[in-house]
């Protein structure tokens, strides 16, 4: 089977299918190739291991929101950051149903958590929707509007770390995070007493 688009959308359409039924936790290569009438073989042509096929299923069925993320450095200066960085974790807490179930499977599936740790050490910088939200802070800084000492990967972490906490509904609202983390807990920032 040629290796163009039509068979990678046609095994990301087989990926979604067979993790919506079974779960990505118990979704196998051998599932999705049946489903996608491919080979087993044929998968790791277009992907070199389960948990990018199951990333790349979960983006292809949220295109719209990965093209709204990659466009978000282009926001730097408009609006305010607290309504940039509210609409940015808004768009991925869209993603809810979508996205949890994989970043679950991948805390009790022993194939995904290696695949996940192996990714994290072999490309320790950021992808995705942290690096738009990287980019974006720093396209903020560069504009005078966020702090200079941020690190804006750091602080991309954060951000999105409390969007997956308020996602599972471990704690207060996402509005309240944001609110929090944008506002800060002091009256007067850098006047707080000991």
């Amino acid at each position: 089977m040629p290796r163009g688009p039509h068979t990678r959308t046609n095994l990301l359409d087989a990926t979604l299918t067979v993790a919506t039924r079974d779960g990505y936790a118990r979704a196998t290569t051998r599932a999705i190739a049946d489903e996608a009438g491919v080979s087993e073989a044929t998968i790791y042509r277009h992907f070199p291991d389960k948990l990018s096929l199951f990333a790349a299923a979960v983006m292809h069925q949220n295109a719209h929101v990965d093209q709204w993320l990659a466009d978000l450095p282009d926001r730097a200066g408009l609006d305010t950051v607290e309504d940039n960085i509210r609409a940015c974790l808004h768009q991925l807490a869209t993603l809810k149903q979508s996205v949890l179930p994989l970043e679950l499977a991948m805390l009790i599936d022993p194939e995904l958590a290696h695949a996940r740790a192996e990714r994290l050490t072999a490309h320790p910088e950021l992808s995705g929707a942290p690096r738009h939200l990287a980019d974006y802070l720093a396209a903020e800084q560069a504009h005078g509007r966020i702090r200079t000492d941020l690190e804006p990967a750091r602080a991309a972490l954060v951000l999105l770390g409390t969007l997956f906490t308020a996602a599972v509904g471990a704690g207060p609202t996402l509005d309240d995070c944001i609110d929090l983390l944008v506002n800060g807990i002091y009256t007067n920032p850098g006047t707080e007493t000991s």
